[in-house]
């Protein structure tokens, strides 16, 4: 059998007589690695037409743009999340300035100490890590939903399947770096 789309080949055969590709596998133009199937396996890129074609139709699936949304809000509150936790790690960790050092000691030659800063913590403009915590699980959660609602017809063989799946997760892919890269343009424009 056709490892690429699942034809009967006879052993003679050096490509697959229903969608062309050759039985001793096909290099990945970008990884260079051999594979098997109409997927590379270490990048996801297409590299059969069918495997293409998989891609664009995936890409007109509403609930690709749907993922790729919630996608794209998960990694932003993740970012948050991150941006939130570098703030305080180095808030607590930081070392005097050498102003600071000055300023101190010339306080101390007339006399004067610097204010200790009071031991509770100043209150953060924005949400608290909680709040976005919570609205991570909700847009995990949301995530989920959509994946789950993205499977593939019943009666499709585990090949069929398995470029279904992958066809989809592509499409996000690429899905998110359009937009990212729409983003970009209309920022930098």
């Amino acid at each position: 059998y056709c490892t690429f789309c699942g034809a009967m080949m006879g052993p003679d055969d050096m490509d697959c007589p229903e969608c062309g590709m050759p039985s001793e596998g096909m290099e990945c133009p970008d990884c260079k690695i051999i594979n098997y199937r109409p997927f590379c396996r270490a990048c996801g890129r297409p590299l059969s037409r069918a495997a293409r074609k998989a891609v664009e139709k995936a890409k007109m699936d509403p609930k690709v743009r749907e993922a790729a949304r919630a996608m794209v809000r998960i990694s932003e509150l993740q970012a948050e999340l991150d941006s939130a936790a570098c703030k305080e790690e180095c808030a607590e960790n930081q070392e005097p300035t050498e102003g600071k050092l000055r300023l101190d000691e010339l306080m101390s030659k007339v006399g004067f100490t610097t204010a200790d800063m009071p031991s509770a913590k100043r209150r953060k403009m924005g949400r608290s890590r909680e709040e976005v915590m919570a609205e991570y699980a909700r847009a995990v959660e949301e995530a989920n939903r959509i994946f789950e609602e993205m499977l593939p017809p019943a009666g499709m063989t585990p090949q069929e399947q398995r470029n279904y799946y992958t066809a989809r997760k592509v499409a996000v892919m690429e899905t998110i770096e359009e937009s990212w890269y729409e983003v970009t343009v209309s920022v930098g424009m």
